[in-house]
């Protein structure tokens, strides 16, 4: 039974003792990309629908969620009912919501009678309540766990798993890749006598190269060059390299910093003040950049 079904289940029975108790109680899960969030509310969603909860909703960015008005307006007819609200990546949802819109979104699920919510979030709890405060005290939070090189007879098939247990270099890589499932399962899948490590990676990175192109186009022109600075400085840098390597002011470079760490695209590494280290939180995004 491997970390992310231990997560569900747990997830699950708090979820049904809070309904019981008619107290509306909120679930927040954090973890960085590709760490099994979405796995998981998936997951949560057949396990709700087969403990017979009256409805299950699931809500995506991508779907016709504009601010909260248009959310609270599908979701008037599950007060009072057995229903759990499912919405991942509610980290984005939120950043297109005002802080009025988020305020009736607060004042809507503090009802008694709200269905219950459980969402996912990038990043740590503490990044959450840091960038979006008035959700500080909201949620009972919970972290995706991270995955050690025992959780990976649970997440590869057997075979895939076989070929690759004893390999030390997989092992290192596992950390580098933050946990990714779908990066770990990608690396396994190619991993072959005749290729080394790096050329693995460099399969990976060319299956998801039209998300990195999406997901750094998406990007303000000013954020990208600081973080093409950030990769070209190292795998942790600080600020005066970003700046050296972006050509970027020190006042862009240290805006662009911050809107790039509220984005959860990097993540602070170590030193203090003026000295704090960056890294990227994606790995293989920072060596797409690069190269």
């Amino acid at each position: 039974m491997n970390k992310l079904n231990q997560l569900v289940w747990r997830i699950a029975d708090l979820t049904e003792s809070y309904r019981k108790d008619l107290e509306p109680q909120h679930i927040l899960i954090s973890g960085v990309e590709g760490s099994g969030k979405t796995f998981t509310i998936e997951k949560l969603a057949e396990e709700f629908t087969a403990r017979g909860f009256l409805m299950v909703k699931n809500f995506y960015p991508h779907s016709n969620i504009v601010g909260a008005e248009s959310l609270i307006k599908d979701l008037d007819g599950f007060l009072g009912k057995d229903a759990v609200v499912l919405i991942d990546d509610f980290d984005k949802l939120l950043l297109a919501m005002t802080k009025g819109e988020q305020k009736k979104f607060i004042v809507f699920f503090s009802n008694r009678h709200s269905p219950s919510l459980v969402a996912t979030s990038t990043g740590s709890h503490e990044e959450f309540s840091k960038n979006h405060p008035l959700f500080d005290e909201f949620f009972c939070s919970f972290q995706i766990p991270n995955f050690e090189k025992e959780d990976l007879e649970d997440l590869l098939s057997e075979d895939i798993y076989n070929k690759v247990k004893g390999n030390p270099e997989f092992q290192k890589t596992i950390l580098k890749l933050g946990g990714n499932l779908n990066y770990i399962q990608s690396f396994a899948s190619v991993i072959h006598p005749n290729y080394g490590t790096e050329d693995c990676l460099d399969i990976v990175i060319e299956e998801n190269e039209r998300y990195f192109c999406y997901k750094f186009s998406t990007l303000p022109g000013v954020q990208q060059r600081a973080l093409y600075g950030l990769a070209r400085a190292g795998e942790i840098a600080t600020a005066a390299d970003v700046q050296r390597e972006s050509g970027l002011s020190a006042t862009n470079t240290s805006s662009a910093l911050y809107r790039l760490e509220k984005r959860g695209v990097i993540t602070k590494a170590g030193g203090k003040k003026r000295s704090v280290e960056y890294k990227i939180t994606d790995y293989l995004f920072g060596k797409w950049i690069v190269g």
